[in-house]
């Protein structure tokens, strides 16, 4: 059976490739790693727009529509083009960085000992699984409850919230939550996750609708069913803020 690979696939050969197309059109005077770094990140932001929009499920399918399939395998040409070029003018062995950084991240995170779960935890039990009909990434310092950054934490959710238009539904839901939390610089600097769980729902009313009562306005997170939250700190590089995912429970 066919691996799918052609003769001059490897990484050298590919290098050798675009180099000499390069040279061919005299464009090394401009291949300069600014250049190149700022074409590789025109490039991915490209392959973005083709998910712009998309649920997780929706992106999952892509390659299913011949033109958009298309699309996404020239931007990842483009993008793994641009890789290949900077990494040859800066000298580096992409092949070789790729291992380093693997050993490096062996040690960092090393594999689970607990099995996550999916469609066995509480409340979904033998459901059938399915995808989350709206995923957040939210941009910004999660906040415990009470606290004077919950202000700001959810305006963040709430505008991330109104950014990917999400439709109301009349159900009940299912939530998962990564946290991620700023590296810690002092003793303030401790988050527990019930405390941060409760301000995050409390700024979802455009998800989860208003609470029905004659109480102050508050989301309506009693039609909340099944939660399941994480934290860990932010890695290099790395915003803090959170990964939402909502699930519909009322359509299983």
């Amino acid at each position: 059976m066919s691996n799918g690979h052609s003769p001059g696939d490897s990484l050298h050969d590919l290098t050798d490739l675009v180099r000499a197309f390069a040279q061919a059109r005299n464009w090394e005077q401009y291949d300069t790693p600014k250049n190149l770094a700022m074409a590789l990140a025109g490039e991915a932001g490209e392959l973005i727009a083709c998910f712009q929009w998309l649920t997780p499920g929706e992106s999952a399918r892509i390659m299913q529509d011949t033109a958009i399939a298309t699309a996404v395998e020239s931007e990842l040409a483009d993008v793994l083009q641009y890789l290949i070029r900077l990494a040859d003018v800066l000298e580096v062995d992409l092949a070789e960085a790729v291992r380093k950084k693997m050993h490096i991240n062996e040690n960092r995170f090393p594999p689970s000992r607990i099995a996550m779960p999916h469609t066995s935890t509480p409340g979904w039990t033998s459901r059938p699984e399915k995808e989350p009909f709206v995923a957040l990434n939210i941009v910004g310092r999660p906040a415990s409850y009470s606290s004077a950054a919950q202000g700001p934490w959810q305006a963040a959710v709430r505008a991330e919230i109104a950014r990917n238009h999400v439709p109301s539904r009349d159900t009940r839901f299912g939530i998962r939550i990564e946290f991620r939390t700023p590296v810690v610089t002092s003793a303030n600097d401790v988050w527990d996750i019930d405390k941060l769980i409760k301000p995050t729902l409390d700024a979802m009313e455009g998800v989860l609708g208003l609470r029905s009562w004659r109480g102050p306005i508050q989301a309506a997170d009693d039609r909340v069913d099944y939660i399941e939250a994480s934290k860990r700190t932010i890695e290099d590089g790395e915003p803090p803020g959170a990964s939402i995912e909502v699930y519909d429970l009322g359509e299983l």
